[in-house]
């Protein structure tokens, strides 16, 4: 995370994701967080949350240090469903906003169920979006 140089998040193509403490070496916790491939994962602004984008057209958000009760299930806080499967996903760095990219590039306000902007400019896919640190 940004916040936080001992947190890494990592998403397979089984569908797992992952929270890792680098100092320690070792997994936090894991879920299952997508049907299919992890195409994206990306850190909130302040380092508390991890967002997760796939191929099921889901972006979630998942809390960095989740409740669970003796080593149950990990779940979402928040679960976005899109029109088309996801490429890739980025945090802005003081906003409060999620872009996800694809068919077209998606500006995401987590109390939205649709996104506040849609970026389409005819190419088949765009495989990688991040915001600009000094804007």
């Amino acid at each position: 995370s940004r916040q936080r140089l001992v947190d890494i998040a990592s998403g397979s193509c089984d569908g797992e994701v992952r929270i890792w403490d680098l100092a320690h070496g070792e997994s936090r916790w894991q879920a299952t967080a997508h049907s299919g491939f992890v195409k994206g994962v990306a850190w909130s602004h302040d380092g508390e949350h991890v967002w997760t984008c796939g191929d099921d057209k889901l972006i979630k958000m998942w809390d960095r240090e989740p409740e669970t009760e003796d080593g149950g299930e990990v779940a979402p806080v928040q679960t976005i469903l899109g029109q088309y499967a996801f490429l890739g996903i980025d945090h802005h760095w003081k906003e409060p906003l999620v872009a996800s990219c694809g068919v077209d590039v998606q500006i995401w306000d987590p109390q939205r169920s649709d996104p506040v902007h849609t970026l389409t400019w005819g190419s088949e896919s765009v495989s990688c979006v991040r915001f600009n640190p000094a804007e």
